[in-house]
């Protein structure tokens, strides 16, 4: 695995979720969206561990569709 392809699939992913989640506040009022993360419920550092678990779901699959692409190709 390329390490700047990876480190590009996880800041994609992490954009992605921060705008999908919160567009309307990052569309308002974006500065003070991220003035209010530290009084999150979930944390402040949770745009960070919730785009790891995405990432490392998307590396999962990726690693099944291998394995199943190396089987099917040699059965």
């Amino acid at each position: 695995m390329d390490f700047k392809k990876e480190l590009l699939l996880y800041a994609i992913l992490f954009v992605f979720f921060s705008i999908g989640m919160h567009f309307s506040a990052w569309t308002t009022a974006p500065v003070a969206h991220l003035e209010h993360l530290p009084q999150s419920s979930l944390g402040v550092c949770h745009p960070l561990y919730l785009s790891l678990i995405a990432y490392l779901l998307v590396l999962v699959l990726r690693g099944v569709v291998l394995l199943l692409k190396r089987f099917f190709v040699r059965g």
